[in-house]
């Protein structure tokens, strides 16, 4: 028997690596990537250059407003008398972009209505209206009445909150700046309803007040002086006579109550109490 020889080994196949080969990848998701990681770099770079943690520091005009109610240095530092938020110093800020900043950088009165500009009148109104939340806006308004020797603690919140709610339930404060009839018109509706809160706006100890007289004096003598303030307000002098106020500044003839005539100073006028408001004085300069 012959030996048989072993079967043949297969020759495995060669492998050829091409080392050029290219492997396809899609592309869109590469694309969106590099996209994406650009767009986070330009939002990193551009909210780290425009933030700022620092607080908000009042401008002129947002200085000039509180301290013109609350008077120098309110809303500055610890045991401020008034201290709004950031937001709405800012907003007063920005509520008097368009105002000569000579108007209000000096001795500005913010309620002194009749004595500043149209411009500086509406931004006020502006800013109480939109910049203020109510508990700010009776901040201000009882620290201007305690600074003016107006009223005192409770009595000046009770009179700040009467005064509050009788503009807001009317067309708000930039509609009665600009609108000096509309003042007028509030002012009676004013004093009758802080007196019905309890608070008297006129002290029987100064001589102005007549303690006898309960016939609505008071109201009227204040109805009196706003007029005289609308007529300078309008006509950049004062009234005279009761010509010159009734009936454009005035809806009734008080001429049985109140004489008005010039002052002692060239230009000046004088309301004076006659009857039963005897005691009653105003003076108003030129």
């Amino acid at each position: 028997m012959s030996d048989s020889s072993p079967p043949p080994v297969p020759t495995p196949p060669s492998v050829v690596i091409d080392t050029n080969a290219k492997v396809k990848i899609p592309r869109w998701p590469l694309i969106v990537a590099i996209v994406v990681v650009a767009a986070l770099v330009a939002f990193t770079v551009v909210w780290f250059a425009t933030r700022d943690d620092s607080p908000y520091e009042a401008g002129p005009a947002a200085t000039a407003f509180v301290a013109g109610f609350a008077g120098e240095g309110a809303g500055e530092g610890e045991g401020a008398q008034v201290q709004l938020t950031e937001r709405e110093l800012k907003c007063i800020d920005d509520a008097f972009v368009d105002v000569d900043e000579d108007e209000y950088d000096r001795g500005f009165d913010p309620m002194y209505v009749f004595g500043n500009s149209a411009a500086l009148r509406e931004s006020t109104g502006r800013a109480l209206d939109e910049c203020l939340d109510r508990d700010s806006r009776i901040e201000l308004l009882a620290a201007s009445l305690v600074n003016e020797g107006t009223a005192e603690g409770e009595d000046a919140v009770c009179m700040a909150e009467a005064f509050d709610a009788a503009v807001v339930d009317g067309e708000g404060y930039a509609p009665l700046f600009t609108d000096e009839e509309a003042m007028g018109e509030l002012l009676f509706d004013l004093f009758e309803a802080i007196e019905d809160g309890g608070v008297s706006l006129f002290d029987p100890g100064d001589p102005t007040f007549d303690e006898g007289d309960l016939s609505g004096c008071e109201f009227e003598f204040n109805t009196v002086s706003t007029a005289i303030e609308a007529h300078y307000a309008s006509y950049g002098e004062n009234a005279q006579s009761w010509d010159d106020l009734y009936p454009e500044f005035v809806s009734a003839d008080l001429s049985d109550r109140f004489t008005i005539e010039p002052g002692d100073d060239p230009g000046s006028v004088v309301a004076t109490g006659i009857g039963d408001c005897d005691g009653y004085s105003f003076s108003y300069g030129a």
